[in-house]
């Protein structure tokens, strides 16, 4: 004969219920930030690519005591760039198998073609001496990272901000100018 043990183990059909509720409330909060935070994921990468790309550069003009040049290739496609030294006459890097390549990356090298650069008129290329000094063009070069796939409210806009003095920074768009916050751009 059975006798059901007063000591029986388990989860209740309820119980069960309850806990997918709750679970389901719980991921229906958390998906669409978490969406957001993939997208500004992306942008903080090809913003990183591109400053990556810039001290390559800067640093192999130092070493090779020569112009080397950081050419941004296609700013829609999330920050494709190559630094080469630089072609006589001046015009962009040639193709990533050329000798005088040092270094290039594609747009689809980390980020998606989701995140668009902007850059100023006449700002690329840009051209580091035998000193790390920006030679062409004169002035600051900000290069802004952003996505279309998000709000503007939710979206990171990063700039790289690279003095004539050839420092070469990473900043944060939405801080006001001049705020205490070491994000902020100057």
């Amino acid at each position: 004969m059975l006798n059901p043990s007063r000591d029986a183990r388990g989860v209740t059909l309820i119980e069960l219920m309850i806990g997918i509720a709750i679970l389901s409330v719980l991921l229906g909060i958390a998906v669409p930030n978490f969406r957001t935070w993939i997208q500004n994921g992306k942008i903080r990468t090809a913003a990183g690519s591109i400053q990556n790309g810039l001290q390559i550069a800067r640093v192999e003009a130092i070493q090779r005591n020569r112009p080397v040049q950081f050419d941004l290739r296609d700013a829609g496609a999330g920050g494709a760039w190559a630094v080469c030294i630089q072609p006589d006459p001046a015009g962009a890097c040639p193709n990533p198998d050329d000798a005088n390549t040092i270094q290039s990356r594609s747009g689809a090298e980390g980020s998606s073609a989701a995140v668009t650069v902007e850059i100023e008129e006449g700002a690329v290329p840009v051209v580091f001496n035998a000193a790390g000094r920006v030679r062409e063009p004169a002035g600051n070069i900000e290069f802004l990272v952003d996505t279309s796939a998000l709000d503007a409210g939710e979206s990171r806009e990063l700039r790289i901000v690279v003095t004539s003095s050839g420092s070469i920074r990473v900043c944060e768009a939405s801080f006001p100018a001049g705020s205490p916050d070491l994000r902020a751009c100057p």
